[in-house]
């Protein structure tokens, strides 16, 4: 049986000039742990990917508006969209 993954998207920081942000956050269980080794990409399989750390953080650059999609063993796949220009946490839970 697979566990619920829950992702929050915690900023959206202007990168460099070319349009690019920074898209950092921080990957959970329904419980509220960490989960670590959690591949968050961008618009798979050719966008940005960032692993989650021990502690569930990642950080990765991006553009514009994408897919963002979720996966780590023994939890469903979650998946949403995010764009540059929110400010607010983005939560997916599956």
């Amino acid at each position: 049986m697979l566990r619920t993954l829950v992702l929050v998207l915690v900023s959206v920081l202007p990168g460099a000039a070319d349009g690019h942000v920074v898209v950092r956050g921080v990957v959970r269980d329904a419980s509220g742990a960490p989960v670590a080794g959690a591949q968050v990409t961008v618009d798979p399989p050719a966008g940005p990917s960032a692993t989650t750390a021990a502690d569930g953080s990642f950080s990765f650059e991006a553009t514009g508006e994408a897919r963002l999609v979720v996966i780590a063993p023994g939890f469903a796949e979650v998946e949403g969209r995010w764009s540059a220009t929110v400010t607010e946490p983005l939560i997916l839970v599956l």
